[in-house]
């Protein structure tokens, strides 16, 4: 499927597949005459893998979204898994860019197994993958994301000398630059 032509990509969640879902599909079909309507959206709310404890839970399956957006008008239903990685994106520009690249089959399901991948690809960790105290905050440099190194984590309860810096328990990320330099990202609860 080549998204720059002759498609009209909506990006989205979409749980419930409410009102304003529709009438953003509508809009996009609108766009230009002719133009198919595709919609990128996840197998999971969100939440669920951000939010505390992952006990944000899903409006409808998987398989109920996409029903309801092909009611709704949309020809093709490109499904992501949403994990911790793909969450973690300076999601508009990286995106754009992987989308630009892809020239393989026009199926919804290839394209969307060749977008796991990239993505998988492009996020890299030695080791195991942040747990985010807060929202992610994976860094970029120069429009690429940063390799992970380490996590580590510190409890304000278990260190007297730490409630002087620290208000609360405080998770540190160490990321790596392609030029060799270290970045930290810190997080509190």
């Amino acid at each position: 499927m080549t998204v720059s032509s002759g498609t009209a990509l909506v990006l989205g969640t979409f749980d419930g597949v409410h009102i304003a879902h529709t009438a953003l599909v509508k809009e996009a079909a609108a766009s230009g005459q002719g133009l198919r309507v595709t919609a990128l959206t996840f197998d999971k709310v969100p939440g669920s893998v951000l939010g505390k404890n992952g006990k944000e839970r899903q409006i409808l399956t998987c398989e109920d979204k996409v029903a309801l957006l092909r009611r709704a008008g949309v020809g093709d239903v490109i499904v992501l898994g949403f994990d911790k990685v793909l969450s973690s994106m300076e999601a508009e520009d990286f995106f754009n860019r992987l989308l630009a690249t892809y020239s393989g089959a026009p199926e919804p399901e290839a394209m969307a197994s060749w977008l796991d991948g990239r993505i998988a690809r492009a996020f890299t960790a030695i080791g195991d993958y942040p747990r985010w105290i807060q929202s992610s905050a994976w860094p970029f440099d120069q429009g690429e994301p940063l390799v992970f190194i380490a996590q580590i984590d510190l409890a304000v309860a278990d260190c007297a000398a730490l409630a002087h810096i620290f208000h609360d328990d405080t998770s540190l990320y160490l990321f790596l630059k392609r030029n060799g330099e270290f970045e930290i990202v810190t997080q509190q609860y």
